[in-house]
């Protein structure tokens, strides 16, 4: 059965359930693929991933330009 044929009995068969547990975790398991990112990378990947999302909320950026002026010389 190819992706799309697959796609389409999964909805087939999600419409015509009548049970709410089905349906709680099939949402379930979207909500893990979504915020899961973090799985299988080393902790300081992860920690350094979140001091610059924390560093990005308050400001502390540095533009592109920036960036390619002060390192022109090594492209």
């Amino acid at each position: 059965m190819n992706i799309q044929a697959k796609k389409i009995e999964l909805v087939r068969l999600i419409l015509n359930t009548e049970k709410p547990a089905i349906l709680e975790k099939i949402a379930k398991i979207f909500q893990q693929e979504e915020t899961d990112w973090r799985e299988g990378l080393p902790k300081e990947v992860i920690e350094s991933v979140e001091k610059g999302l924390q560093q990005s909320k308050t400001g502390k950026t540095v533009s592109h330009e920036e960036v390619m002026e002060k390192y022109q010389k090594w492209l």
